[in-house]
């Protein structure tokens, strides 16, 4: 097991809960506001790919 991979990719899927709690608060923002949720939501769902990519790389 690679130590230094297993904490880089579980550090990433830590970044990536944190974003989704920063992205869960513009839920209530008007209408115009909304893309930075997009874009909060997106950069969560990338980060949390890449890091349980990376998680069972190096598991395994």
């Amino acid at each position: 097991m690679n130590v230094k991979l297993f904490l880089v990719a579980v550090g990433l899927m830590m970044l990536a809960g944190l974003f989704f709690f920063f992205a869960l608060g513009y839920f209530d923002v008007p209408r115009e506001r909304r893309r930075y949720e997009i874009v909060a939501l997106w950069l969560c769902l990338g980060l949390a790919s890449l890091g349980s990519s990376l998680y069972i790389i190096s598991v395994t």
